[in-house]
């Protein structure tokens, strides 16, 4: 029998079993292919969940940046309309104010002008020789002087029963002029006022004018 028939007969499964072997070997290659690929598609997949997840977070946070931004915006803006508000509040009350103001002071003037007035005729109601005496004052003051001594001024002459009576017990008067009570309150209250007014020279005015 020759060698190789012999081989055979003594390892029968020789040729088979290296045949199975190689058929091994063969599809273990394709399963560690396919676990790399399903390795870098699990990598892949984590790396794109990375990449959305900061992604996301980057908008996220563009946003929040845009909202303090409209924040901090509406709130310059709501601060400067409180204040041109309160400028035209403040404006508006000033103007107020001064025209209330300026209406007082035309009142004001108007009534001056007016006891001005008064004061001036009251005092052309005295005798002509007695309006020297009325003391140059603000008109106020004025108004009250006249209030208080214009009466005083305006009395009726009082009648000297001493007029020619002399020798036997009379009182020897001047016969040739009669004092009034006017003038002679016009010459008090003159010297009230530091000035000196003689009520005999008043007297003899008023009887001159008369004659």
């Amino acid at each position: 029998m020759p060698e190789d028939e012999k081989d055979g007969l003594d390892n029968p499964q020789g040729d088979k079993g290296a045949d199975a072997s190689k058929g091994n070997s063969g599809a273990d290659a394709p399963n560690s292919g396919d676990q790399s690929a399903l390795e870098k598609l699990e990598a892949d997949l984590a790396e794109a969940k990375r990449s959305k997840a900061a992604a996301h977070l980057e908008a996220k946070q563009e946003r929040e940046a845009r909202q303090a931004m409209r924040t901090e915006l509406d709130s310059v803006k709501e601060t400067q309309l409180k204040e041109q508000g309160e400028y035209k509040t403040l404006y508006e009350t000033e103007v107020s104010k001064n025209a209330i103001l300026a209406s007082e002071a035309a009142k004001a003037e108007r009534l001056e002008a007016a006891m001005i007035a008064t004061n001036e005729q009251r005092a052309l109601s005295l005798p002509e020789d007695l309006r020297s005496v009325v003391p140059d004052l603000p008109p106020e003051a004025k108004a009250t002087w006249l209030d208080e001594n214009l009466s005083k001024l305006t009395r009726a002459p009082i009648p000297n029963v001493n007029a020619g009576a002399g020798g036997s017990g009379g009182i020897p008067t001047k016969p040739d002029v009669e004092i009034t009570q006017a003038e002679k309150d016009a010459a008090e209250i003159a010297a009230q006022y530091g000035r000196k007014v003689d009520p005999e020279s008043m007297a003899r005015r008023r009887v001159a004018k008369t004659k």
